[in-house]
């Protein structure tokens, strides 16, 4: 049989297969298997039809021709994420549990198109939608740094809440800019699937790193970094995606940094990294900044000694670097003062201004895991 005919219905088989599983998925988190399979001919749709077909014409495309397949989709991969990035925009998707406020007002159509909203991300739906909300609602001037609506006196949603405000310092919120210039269910899809797309391609690119360019592996790796639970828990809140953007991407670009000659590159490299530091310093979680911060001085030590005896520095790159750092040392300082208030009300605090951690009690934990697979290898195994 020729190849390509034999990937017909193999392809189709796969389209099939998978807009099959994405439905039992829906429908199982909100019923049983039975009430499912009662509803199967709803399964059965133009919408899912015409989702079949394209799947299989690009999984068909695929089969047939995988190595250039694969050659295009990579060269063109930032194109195609921005395309991608646009289209979902354009279409208004978030990641938001929103729809929980629709099951308490008993209103059937909530607008989730997969998955289920969760009542356990309250912080997202309860606390940080309805604040960003409020940015559009100020009376004192949209997006303001201190805002009359969320308390009814005024308060500081810059620096810990993080939501969107008119100023120099949103340049280290870049995926809150969209809010600032978008109704506000565009920005939300700015902003969950923009930091998405990131998260996915620093991964990839980080992954390479790690990997020596092996494209394979980074690509998993990029799939376990952006659609880990823990990411998926904590996606919208507490900066965790921006902390993990802003090490894997600055490590990537001081990378490139150590090893580029032409000064007007290095200087753009020098401003992205420093960009990456600003924003992670105002994530502003430490539980989490703390532990990072290791991992990331770790990395960057890793690159100093590898490209060591090929570093590019000249007098003016170091002038570059020392001016760099003095503004982003500056910018920090105006947050820093504009917020005082904010950072001394929360260091009195018993959470999470006395919270203290020092570890320790756990390093047998570290082995448990360990032992797990060794009593299963010579369960599998046996001698």
């Amino acid at each position: 049989m020729n190849l390509r005919k034999k990937y017909l219905p193999i392809s189709l088989m796969i389209s099939i297969a998978i807009v099959l599983f994405i439905e039992l998925y829906n429908g199982l988190v909100v019923s049983d298997l039975g009430d499912v399979l009662h509803n199967a001919k709803e399964l059965i749709s133009l919408r899912n039809i015409l989702i079949v077909i394209l799947m299989w014409m690009v999984i068909y495309c695929y089969c047939c021709n995988i190595d250039t397949f694969n050659r295009y989709l990579f060269k063109y991969r930032y194109i195609i994420m921005c395309i991608f990035f646009l289209v979902l925009v354009a279409f208004k998707i978030t990641g938001s549990s929103i729809g929980v406020y629709c099951d308490m007002f008993r209103k059937s159509e909530t607008g989730v198109l997969l998955g289920v909203s969760r009542p356990v991300r309250s912080d997202e739906w309860a606390v940080s939608t309805p604040m960003l909300w409020s940015q559009y609602q100020d009376s004192h001037g949209r997006f303001s740094y201190f805002s009359s609506v969320v308390r009814g006196t005024s308060t500081d949603v810059f620096l810990e809440y993080g939501q969107p405000v008119k100023s120099i310092f949103m340049i280290f919120r870049p995926f809150y800019i969209g809010y600032l210039f978008l109704p506000v269910e565009y920005g939300m899809a700015f902003f969950w699937c923009g930091r998405l797309i990131c998260l996915f391609m620093s991964a990839f690119e980080f992954g390479r790193l790690l990997t020596g360019d092996d494209r394979k592996m980074s690509l998993v790796y990029a799939f376990m970094v952006a659609f880990s639970p823990v990411v998926q828990w904590w996606f919208a809140i507490n900066g965790l995606v921006e902390m993990l953007i802003c090490i894997q991407l600055s490590i990537v670009l001081y990378n490139k940094y150590l090893t580029c000659s032409i000064y007007w590159r290095k200087t753009l490299l020098m401003v992205a990294i420093l960009v990456m530091a600003g924003t992670y310093i105002l994530t502003m979680y430490p539980s989490w900044q703390v532990p990072f911060a290791y991992v990331l001085i770790g990395l960057i030590i890793w690159q100093t000694i590898e490209h060591f005896d090929i570093t590019l520095m000249h007098a003016k790159d170091w002038i570059s670097l020392v001016v760099g750092i003095a503004i982003l040392g500056i910018l920090m300082y105006m947050v820093f003062a504009k917020s005082s208030d904010t950072i001394d009300i929360i260091m009195n605090t018993e959470y999470p201004g006395k919270r203290f951690e020092r570890g320790g009690g756990m390093f047998n934990l570290l082995f448990e895991l360990f032992l797990i697979y060794g009593f299963l290898l010579m369960e599998l195994h046996p001698m």
